[in-house]
């Protein structure tokens, strides 16, 4: 699908870290949502672009966010989201 995107379809698109970060994305947004995968891959994208621009090691860093992703939020960031919502509608309801 991305080579007709980007006009090229190279070997190096389907190198094995590409389903890495596929799979990443899913895991940091969270699957059991349909909007998870998605808020992942926005998330995955910001948050490589600014290790990149600060560390070299950027893809350990990257590893260690998910080892606490999942520890913390098992559902992901979209589950996160869900979660903080029912606790806010059972504070406003009477």
């Amino acid at each position: 699908m991305l080579g007709f995107r980007i006009g090229l379809a190279d070997p190096e698109l389907v190198y094995w870290t590409q389903s890495g970060q596929l799979v990443f994305m899913a895991v940091l947004g969270g699957f059991s949502n349909f909007f998870g995968p998605i808020i992942g891959a926005f998330a995955f994208t910001l948050l490589q672009d600014e290790l990149q621009s600060l560390t070299q090691y950027w893809r350990f860093v990257l590893g260690a966010v998910l080892v606490v992703l999942i520890l913390a939020w098992p559902a992901g960031i979209a589950g996160f989201g869900e979660d903080l919502a029912r606790r806010f509608s059972r504070k406003a309801a009477p």
